[in-house]
């Protein structure tokens, strides 16, 4: 669960681009990342403006598309 603060590190073996999308339940879209021609990448989102529950978090690059279920509690 997060709180305050979400911490994403990314790695690959080549270099890639990256997408990174938080999405309420409802399907909309509350926050958004990217990064371009990368191997690593540290990503940070401040969630204190959002409210506690479950959130879909979206990672995309050129081959695949993962999803993710972040929890935020108070």
């Amino acid at each position: 669960p997060a709180s305050d603060l979400l911490n994403l590190d990314v790695q690959f073996s080549s270099s890639d681009n990256i997408t990174v999308e938080i999405f309420d339940l409802n399907g909309q879209l509350i926050e958004s990342a990217s990064k371009q021609n990368i191997t690593s990448a540290q990503f940070q989102f401040s969630l204190s403006n959002y409210a506690a529950g479950v959130y879909v978090l979206k990672l995309k690059n050129s081959n695949e598309t993962e999803l993710h279920r972040v929890s935020i509690q108070r």
